[in-house]
């Protein structure tokens, strides 16, 4: 019992009892006194363990439910979308094609959110496969190529040509780029600006996405990354944390620095890249 431990230690610790034992007892003392606070140090991290395990096992619980969920909304709004586009294009009207249009967008909306959920609560493996990234990078750029004209936003590209193929899931990093490059677009106001780079340095590969946009407050810097945490009026919050995800299950990292006014640089970095002939580092030494 602890409390009879800390009782014996009172005891020992008595002057009197410490003159009548002598110095081999004190040090005695010193011991067991150690061992007392080295005992409920341990027993309050193991209290902590245990209330740790129970929240993740009800996050988990409660995940599985949410993930049942989405997949079941996720029909009916497929149902509604498709029957929206149907009356669209067979029936005329100007305020039925308003109406029709607005539960378009917004079937829509929610769509891509109960998928960016799914995708976050359920992540497939990771497919690496031997891939060119600077192509997965203009590729995306693609993507977002009518947003960034239609914005007068002046798009300044640097990809370093020595990177060498690797093996990387394209799909995965190809989403996380994206997601880190819609933000910057709709931070970055129109004759504003966003710079892209890549490189190759140390066996690592490095990639920076930087705007000229409204940047963000520390707060949002420090919960950006958090599941369902997002300063848009209309957003799931799950933009940024399944770019961090998709990050972390190729072993990288990504770093943020933004000052409110002045734009925002995100820094990706891929460590060890490996190909199907070894490291990077191992090729360039044959």
């Amino acid at each position: 019992n602890l409390n009879d431990f800390e009782q014996q230690s009172k005891c020992m610790n008595c002057p009197v009892f410490k003159q009548a034992a002598g110095d081999e007892i004190g040090e005695l003392n010193l011991v067991f006194n150690q061992m007392v606070k080295n005992l409920k140090l341990n027993m309050n991290k193991l209290e902590q363990a245990n209330l740790e395990k129970n929240r993740m096992e009800r996050l988990s619980l409660l995940g599985q439910m949410a993930s049942q969920v989405a997949h079941e909304i996720k029909n009916p709004l497929n149902a509604i979308k498709g029957s929206a586009d149907y009356l669209k294009n067979n029936f005329s009207g100007e305020l039925l094609q308003e109406f029709l249009s607005i539960i378009q967008e917004e079937s829509k909306r929610l769509s891509d959110i109960v998928q960016d959920f799914l995708n976050f609560s359920k992540p497939g493996p990771a497919e690496m496969t031997l891939s060119d990234f600077n192509q997965m990078i203009q590729e995306t750029l693609q993507l977002v190529d009518t947003e960034i004209k239609d914005k007068n936003i002046e798009l300044e590209t640097n990809l370093d040509s020595g990177i060498p193929p690797f093996n990387f899931d394209s799909s995965k990093l190809k989403q996380a780029v994206l997601n880190i490059l819609v933000n910057a677009v709709q931070a970055t106001q129109s004759g504003g600006k966003i710079y892209v780079c890549t490189r190759f340095e140390n066996n690592n590969v490095h990639l920076c996405i930087q705007d000229t946009g409204e940047g963000i407050s520390a707060e949002e810097k420090e919960n950006m990354f958090k599941p369902f945490y997002t300063g848009k009026v209309k957003g799931s919050g799950l933009g940024l944390a399944i770019v961090e995800q998709n990050i972390r299950e190729h072993q990288g990292s990504i770093d943020v620095q933004s000052t409110p006014g002045y734009g925002t640089r995100f820094s990706i970095t891929i460590p060890g890249v490996k190909t199907d002939f070894g490291s990077i580092k191992d090729m360039n030494k044959e």
